[in-house]
């Protein structure tokens, strides 16, 4: 039987092990290479470092922008269960 939980109450949140590394991979792992990359490519082109940090932050900008459209699709790889600990 599910017990019933008020505010207050201690919770546990659980998530797919899975579900978690790919959390970690799309909102750290991912963005990091992509700053890194980009300041590493502008920088080659010949873009003073103040244009390429910009131009690298920016891109990791339009990262969390492109991941934000596709939030539906990745919602559903995300199951998260609530457990009272007693």
């Amino acid at each position: 039987m599910v017990e019933p939980m008020n505010v207050g109450d201690e919770v546990e949140v659980i998530v797919r092990e899975q579900a978690g590394w790919l959390a970690v991979l799309l909102a750290y792992v991912l963005p990091f290479v992509l700053l890194v990359a980009a300041v590493a490519v502008f920088g080659q082109l010949g873009w003073s470092e103040v244009q390429a940090g910009t131009a690298a932050l920016l891109s990791v900008a339009v990262y969390f922008v492109i991941l934000r459209m596709f939030r539906d699709k990745l919602q559903r790889q995300f199951t998260f269960w609530v457990r009272k600990i007693n």
